[in-house]
Parts: C-alpha cells; structure tokens; sequence
C-alpha cells in the first residue's frame, strides 16, 4: 500500500505524509492535488481515450488491462483510483459512498426473505437441530477447525473407538453413550 502511496507523492520515501497529502484531505485543495497526481502519474494517452470517467469506467479499466498487461481485478482498481482524481468533487465520493451503502442494504432483505421462509418450515419439523451455521455473524470471524487423525495400523477396533469416544466426549462435549 505505501508503494502505491509514494507513487502518488502522498507519502515520502519514510512513509510520513506529503504536503500533497495535506492539501488531499482539504475539501478546497482537493480537485487541484487530484489534478496535479493525474497528470503526474497517468500518460496523456489515457487522459485523452478517458476524459470523464463518470460513464466510462470500463473504458478505463480496458486501457489499464490492454497497456499494463494485469487482470481484471488490479485493472478495475486502477480504474477505480483514476476515476477518484478525474472526477475530483470531495462531495462527489460521498454520493457514490452513500449509494454504495444503501444498494446493497435494500437487495439483502429481499435475498433473505424468500430463503428465511423455507428454513423456518424446516426447522419447526426437525426442533432438535443446533444452531445453524448458515448464518455467520458479520461481526465474529467463521472458524473451520479440521482433524487429521493418524492411527497406526496395530491399533485394535476397540482402541480406535475409545480414541473416537474420546474425540467425541472433549470436541462436542457428550459421552459416546448418550447417542446409542
């Protein structure tokens, strides 16, 4: 992340900020320093295939595809950053921000409703089911937890099922009797 800051001149070589990163963060210096690091950083050529990119964002993630030889997802980051200095208005990010925010929140509750119905039915014929994992909370990390168990081949059937009894007992927290 620095390199690509350092590029833009917004960090020096120490990582400290620039008066070009002073003057970024000024709603009223804003539209100039966008200016100064698109014309600084990015070819002529680009500048003219992509004048405004309000409406052209795939123009300019073509260009960066076609000229820099990277994929689809380094171009569309690149785009994105040179759509953020050609278009240069400080309360512009902040409309597509809020946009971004509220697409998203509106498509969710209709994506959950119809597939929440169906559970439900489910649910209520089969009450003894844990607590779904289907459903990870946005906030706590999801947690996969995989056992490689190696037995040597002189174990007895009746060690590898107290070796199993065992797991069962310490891992989920019952006695290998309570399910029989």
């Amino acid at each position: 992340m620095l390199i690509g800051l350092r590029a833009v001149g917004l960090v020096d070589k120490d990582g400290t900020p620039t008066p070009r990163a002073n003057g970024w963060r000024d709603d009223e210096l804003y539209a100039e320093v966008c200016k100064e690091i698109r014309e600084e950083v990015y070819p002529q050529e680009l500048r003219d295939a992509v004048p405004d990119t309000s409406g052209a964002g795939d123009a300019a993630q073509g260009w960066f595809m076609r000229t820099t030889g990277c994929g689809q997802s380094a171009a569309r980051k690149m785009a994105s950053l040179y759509s953020l200095l050609t278009d240069a208005d400080p309360s512009a990010g902040q409309k597509q921000t809020s946009r971004k925010q509220k697409e998203p929140s509106r498509s969710r509750p209709n994506k959950k409703q119809p597939a929440s119905a169906a559970p439900e039915k489910k649910q209520r014929s089969q009450p003894k089911q844990s607590p779904s994992p289907a459903l990870p909370d946005p906030e706590m990390p999801e947690v996969r937890l995989n056992l490689e168990i190696r037995i040597d081949a002189s174990v007895t059937p009746d060690q590898i099922d107290q070796i199993f009894a065992s797991m069962a007992k310490h891992i989920y927290r019952r006695r290998s009797d309570e399910g029989q």
